[in-house]
């Protein structure tokens, strides 16, 4: 794929419905044995929903 061409278009999906996509990373499982938390898993959860090991990594380039 065109990658300039899909950085302009909505890579998100629609703003609405039942789950969305929640990727891995939590600070609470050890690799050994969270393999659904790695950074690379994939799984979802209703919008509304909320956890203490949920959240978002800002990152900026200077």
């Amino acid at each position: 794929r065109n990658a300039r061409r899909v950085t302009r278009e909505n890579p998100r999906g629609p703003r609405n419905g039942a789950v969305k996509v929640i990727r891995g990373g939590s600070y609470l499982c050890h690799e050994s044995y969270c393999n659904r938390y790695r950074v690379g898993a994939r799984t979802s959860n209703t919008p509304d929903s909320s956890t203490g090991n949920m959240g978002f990594r800002v990152v900026v380039t200077t």
